[in-house]
């Protein structure tokens, strides 16, 4: 039987796309995405204020991942702090662009604070994507010279209280404190400074007693020392003077809450965590993950890192899902030891 003329036609149309595709002269969804950041201006939202870690990686990024997205986008950076990382993490789950034209550096601990149930969350990290990480963390516990605990036996001991400063629940610090509350250390978390230096000059005010926080963002060893502080807890390894009488957190706490802090001690590996919203295209997704990579390998981000004296070490989006899906599986007898409100 003779097919038909239309019938033929459309035969012969799907022989030629499919040709033009073969020989690369046909439009693909590579393609389509590869013309897409051309002229196109991509927001970078930053969970902390202009200052600390999370600034200087957020900044960081932006300054070298267009240049290796096709079409040279123009990066903008905005700083959304609030809530330890949560009010950031809401708005990329819930008014940012879905085009790729967005994306956000997280908290460290976003998936524990999720599975914690902290008031406020409205993100599920889960439909949020991963988009790489530059650097891990060393996370101190620091007090004063002055002050008469130097390690945390010595802190679960103690008959006053302790006071620690803290940002809001969804920080990672703030999770490692609650667990450590709960475990018997006297500890009150003062809750609502809003990044990393204002909890240290709290510390240095006589406000407090102690904060924790990580390494890097108090310029590590030499920010301790000439500060006058004094590292009491840790997690992470770290080869200098500053933690001769410092002891791991993890080690210190008793069997039934050892796993949460393990799990809480996870997010350090990615510490510093950036994510694209829910529902962005699966071609715009791989082309941004590429071109984070191949940032991190750029020889002027890396030159600049080194300058700085900052950590640099990629987790990949396939390691930090792990990571999250892991922090979502803390028993429910656990997650109810550690509740804590502001």
């Amino acid at each position: 039987m003779m097919r038909s003329y239309a019938t033929q036609t459309a035969a012969a149309a799907l022989v030629s796309g499919a040709f033009l595709l073969g020989t690369g002269l046909g439009i693909s969804p590579a393609l389509a995405a590869d013309s897409y950041f051309k002229d196109k201006n991509i927001k970078v939202t930053i969970r902390s204020k202009s200052s600390g870690n999370y600034n200087y990686y957020g900044r960081l990024i932006s300054r070298h991942i267009g240049k290796h997205i096709p079409g040279n986008p123009n990066l903008i950076v905005a700083n959304l702090p609030g809530g330890g990382g949560i009010v950031a993490a809401n708005y990329l789950a819930r008014r940012a662009k879905r085009d790729g034209t967005e994306f956000a550096i997280l908290s460290s601990s976003i998936a524990i604070a999720q599975r914690l149930g902290y008031k406020g969350i409205q993100y599920d990290v889960r439909k949020l994507i991963p988009l790489g990480n530059p650097a891990d963390e060393v996370f101190v516990l620091v007090t004063k010279q002055s002050f008469p605990v130097n390690n945390l036996s010595e802190l679960k001991a103690s008959k006053k209280e302790v006071r620690f400063s803290a940002t809001g629940l969804g920080s990672g610090a703030s999770q490692m404190m609650a667990a450590m509350k709960a475990d018997g250390f006297p500890i009150k978390i003062i809750f609502g400074y809003e990044g990393t230096s204002e909890k240290l000059l709290a510390l240095v005010r006589d406000e407090v007693d102690a904060t924790g926080t990580g390494l890097d963002s108090m310029g590590n060893a030499k920010g301790v020392t000439q500060n006058k502080f004094k590292v009491i807890g840790h997690i992470g390894e770290l080869d200098d003077p500053i933690m001769a009488r410092s002891q791991d957190m993890v080690s210190v706490m008793s069997p039934k809450l050892r796993p949460l802090m393990e799990l809480m001690a996870a997010p350090q590996v990615a510490a510093r965590p950036f994510f694209l919203p829910p529902a962005v295209p699966a071609d715009r997704v791989a082309l941004l993950r590429a071109a984070f990579k191949k940032a991190m390998e750029d020889s002027a981000l890396v030159a600049e890192v080194k300058k700085a004296g900052m950590p640099l070490r990629f987790v990949s989006p396939e390691k930090m899902e792990q990571l999250y899906a892991n922090a979502l599986k803390v028993p429910d007898d656990i997650v109810k030891s550690i509740a804590i409100r502001e």
